[in-house]
């Protein structure tokens, strides 16, 4: 009996994309608690502005996945779907803005935390999942047709382009390099991460828009 049960959630799985994206978004938002209070103790630890920053900025990501996943409960038609990805491209623009404006009076005033070796270790790992996460929705999904697996997507892209900032951010303050040098490496890598970010905040703004 137990095993028929178990075959059946399987099977729901497996056919039904709702109760798919409903468990990639759970393990989705596990993983960035443990990333949240990984940047949390960094905080307080090394007072550092930019892991606070990081740590609201993951904490507004979980929100908006568990946004996802209450209206993957119910059946979104295509007008709910627009709104949805409206919402979450004025939100994810929000957060690409405030976020950009941290890391410039960062580099400004050169505040970089030297962190320790395990806490670099959760940020590489954190890194290694959420590229490789977003790395296969990109190839799952490649239509984008459905809004709901877009904005998913995005916000999958989002984390890992921000985690991987955050490990060159984070290297760069560790290797002890002179105070320009970093600033304009970090510079360099944040410009190119908030932008495409940006990009799609506006792609799904865009779509949220069109007819």
């Amino acid at each position: 009996m137990k095993k028929d049960k178990l075959l059946s959630c399987f099977n729901l799985f497996i056919e039904n994309p709702t109760a798919r994206i409903i468990i990639v978004l759970l393990g989705g938002s596990f993983m960035n608690f443990l990333y949240i209070a990984t940047n949390a103790a960094s905080a307080i630890l090394y007072h550092s502005i930019w892991s606070a920053t990081l740590t609201v900025y993951h904490l507004m990501l979980i929100i908006i996945r568990l946004y996802l996943l209450t209206v993957g409960r119910t059946r979104a038609d295509e007008a709910n779907g627009r709104r949805i990805c409206l919402r979450v491209g004025i939100l994810l623009l929000l957060l690409d803005l405030a976020s950009a404006s941290i890391m410039l009076y960062s580099i400004r005033r050169g505040s970089y935390a030297s962190y320790s070796g395990l806490i670099l270790l959760g940020f590489l790992a954190f890194t290694v999942y959420s590229v490789t996460r977003s790395f296969m929705d990109l190839r799952r999904h490649r239509d984008g047709e459905n809004h709901l697996y877009f904005t998913a997507r995005s916000i999958s892209l989002s984390t890992s382009l921000m985690s991987v900032f955050n490990l060159q951010y984070s290297v760069f303050a560790l290797l002890g390099a002179n105070s320009v040098l970093t600033g304009r490496a970090i510079l360099l890598c944040g410009f190119s991460v908030f932008s495409i970010i940006l990009f799609l905040s506006f792609s799904l703004m865009r779509r949220g828009i069109s007819e």
